[in-house]
Order: C-alpha cells, then structure tokens, then sequence
C-alpha cells in the first residue's frame, strides 16, 4: 500500500514538473531567430527584416502596439490585465502591462511588410538597456526606448 502512495505521489510531482515548465516555458519563451506567434497562434518563422516605414501611420500607433499586445498575450494570459503607456522609437515599441499577479514591459517590433505590430517578448519585469539589444533592438533605437521608458 506503501508503494502505491509514493508511485502516485512521484507521478503526481513528475507531472506537475511538467505542467509548469509547459506554463512557464510556454508564456515565458524568447525568441531571437525571428519566430513570431500571432495572437492567432500561428507562426510566422524568420520573418524578414525590414526597416521600419515611418510614414505608415500603424507604425506610429500606440493603439496599433496596444491591440497587437492584447490580442498575441491573449493566447497565454490566465490574469485581469491592465495597460500602461506605451512608447514607439524607429519601429519598436515597449508597452507597459499590469496584472493582478505580474506586470512588466512588452517588446513589440513593426513589421512593414505585413503593416502590423509583432510582439517579441512579454515576460514579466523591466527591460533593460543590454536587454534590448540582445533581442535585436538597434543600439540607438534601444538607447532612446530606454531613456522614455525613465527606469
């Protein structure tokens, strides 16, 4: 009787193990070889790089960032977020989000080609100047977001 209680509660643990690294990894997973979910659920895989258009006016939407945040975080979100400000420097964006349980700043990036905002990492917690730049971010782009963002 002994043994089946400690094999379900291992079972138990090995499988909890398991969901949480699927939530964790899931919601949390950086992507710098240019994958990109859509709020769909697709995958967009190496999506070009294409300099940002700064005459579009989506390009310069902090609605546009805002609904594209909404609807690619929607996939994974189990809280009641709320939006902060949202800033927009050459084609990047970082948009300030708060649950009741985590918060952080989102990276966005524009996508000419397709006229619509990616997002390129929500985890929780705030960017940090090196941050940035290690997912891509242009260093002068990357130096005014984070002078906006006023850490």
């Amino acid at each position: 009787m002994q043994r089946i209680i400690l094999t379900i509660i291992v079972l138990l643990v090995v499988l909890g193990a398991v969901a949480g690294a699927y939530v964790y990894f899931g919601s949390h997973a950086a992507t710098t070889d240019n994958t990109n979910v859509s709020g769909n659920g697709s995958i967009e895989q190496n999506a070009p790089q294409t300099p940002p258009d700064h005459s579009s006016t989506l390009a310069s939407s902090r609605d546009a960032v805002l609904a594209a945040f909404i609807k690619a975080i929607a996939i994974y979100n189990q809280d009641t977020l709320t939006y902060g400000n949202t800033y927009i420097v050459n084609g990047y964006a970082i948009q300030l989000w708060q649950g009741k349980i985590t918060g952080g700043e989102a990276l966005l990036q524009y996508r000419q080609s397709k006229d619509q905002w990616y997002l390129v990492s929500a985890n929780g917690g705030v960017w940090s100047l090196q941050g940035l730049i290690e997912f891509g971010v242009p260093t002068t782009t990357a130096k005014a977001l984070y002078a906006d963002i006023s850490h």
